[in-house]
């Protein structure tokens, strides 16, 4: 984990963001299964984002996307795993939609995925996470 120092409590629903990492994070762990124990690495991070914005992200050092994946990588039923049902990343990006961002997919430096999002910060007496 690489959370920043003195980051800001976010506005949002607790249970559902713990979702949405919760499936992120499963999705990265499964993409290490073909990489060396060696080399297998997973980083939930968390930095200062623009706007007031807290921004957070997963990613790992599997084989990352294939290009011809990633346009549906967000549509409910796909999958590319042989027993995945395909809705996970599908009810992510409708829960972080509904916090105000999206999910957005890259490439990690040196190979892999990263899933990353942002938060709206709390304002004097908003409501926290």
């Amino acid at each position: 984990m690489d959370v920043a120092d003195g980051a800001p409590e976010v506005l949002a629903d607790q249970v559902q963001v713990q979702q949405v990492l919760v499936n992120l994070l499963l999705n990265a762990f499964d993409a290490l299964f073909a990489s060396a124990p060696g080399h297998r690495r997973v980083l939930l991070a968390s930095a200062p984002a623009a706007a007031n914005r807290i921004a957070i992200s997963v990613s790992d050092s599997g084989p990352g996307v294939p290009d011809e994946v990633r346009p549906r990588l967000f549509e409910s039923f796909f999958s590319t795993k042989p027993q995945g049902l395909g809705i996970g990343l599908a009810i992510a990006q409708t829960i972080v939609a509904a916090h105000g961002s999206r999910i957005e997919y890259s490439d990690a430096p040196g190979g892999g995925a990263v899933f990353a999002f942002s938060l709206e910060s709390a304002a004097d007496g908003a409501r926290a996470c």
